[in-house]
This record gives structure tokens, C-alpha cells and sequence, in this order.
């Protein structure tokens, strides 16, 4: 770096340097997210809940640990985290609900979010949200008629 240029040409080489860089940053990630989305997935296994992003991203929720699961319309505002182009991956955040770790096709409509006895927040989209959210009530319902 030259040091010997004007302070204003110092000040904005350090200004927007690491601005460039998260821009940098941000813009891979989604385009490694996106290559990602096509293979997205949600499996309802004997023991677990598995949200599938490719072969990189998964987590596995255990039923006995799912508080609720309701379909929601999430609220977006300056507040919000966005995606790009309105699918999410990873960690969010909004405004009414906090962090919420998506694995969703859609950003604020029509979102499936799951919650966790320790409080953690998952935002999915099923192509059949009403089938999924009643093939789930029922693993939930055995699960806790069985203890």
C-alpha cells in the first residue's frame, strides 16, 4: 500500500477495502448456496428430522426435541437479514423472531418454522407444507404418546 499519497485517498483505500471484501465474501457464499439449493431437502426419519443443503449442510433435530412447528409468514424489514435471490441458507435474521438457521426456498412467506426445546429456530419449505406439517404432527404425537 502506498502511504504516500493524499490522506483522503488513504482514508477511502481503508474505508472501502473491507467493504469490498464482504461484498466478496457475501456474494460466493450465495453462489455456493445457490448451486447448493437444488439439492435441498428435509427427510422425516425414524428417530430425526433431517435438513439436508447439499452434502456440506445438514442438521439432524431429534423429534423429542421439537417444542413446535407452525407455518408462518416472517416479517421483513430494515431490520431483516435478506438472501439472495429470495431463498435463504444458514443463519438469519429477523426482526420479530431473531436468528432463525433457514433451509428454505422462500425468505418471509409461507415458512415452516421449527423450534426447539432449547429454543433454536428452523425456517423450512416443503413443496407440500400442509402434508409435511401433518406427517410430522403425527411422528410428534407417537413420539409423545409412546413416553
Amino acid at each position: 500500500m502506498n502511504w504516500s499519497g493524499s490522506p483522503i485517498d488513504t482514508f477511502i483505500i481503508m474505508l472501502f477495502t473491507p467493504i469490498i471484501a464482504v461484498f466478496l465474501y457475501e456474494l460466493v457464499s450465495e453462489l455456493v448456496i445457490l448451486r447448493l439449493l437444488p439439492h435441498m431437502h428435509y427427510e422425516l426419519r425414524d428417530d430425526a428430522l433431517c435438513l439436508i443443503l447439499g452434502a456440506q449442510w445438514h442438521t439432524k433435530i431429534p423429534y423429542d426435541n421439537i417444542a413446535s412447528a407452525i407455518r408462518k409468514d416472517l416479517k421483513n424489514d430494515m431490520f431483516s437479514s435478506c438472501g439472495f435471490p429470495k431463498a435463504g441458507a444458514l443463519d438469519l435474521i429477523y426482526a420479530d423472531e431473531g436468528s432463525i438457521s433457514m433451509y428454505s426456498t422462500r425468505l418471509y412467506k409461507d415458512v415452516i418454522m421449527i423450534t426447539t426445546r432449547s429454543g433454536v429456530k428452523y425456517g423450512i419449505s416443503p413443496a407440500d407444507s400442509d402434508g409435511f406439517l401433518k406427517e410430522l404432527g403425527q411422528i410428534l404425537d407417537n413420539q409423545r404418546t409412546v413416553r
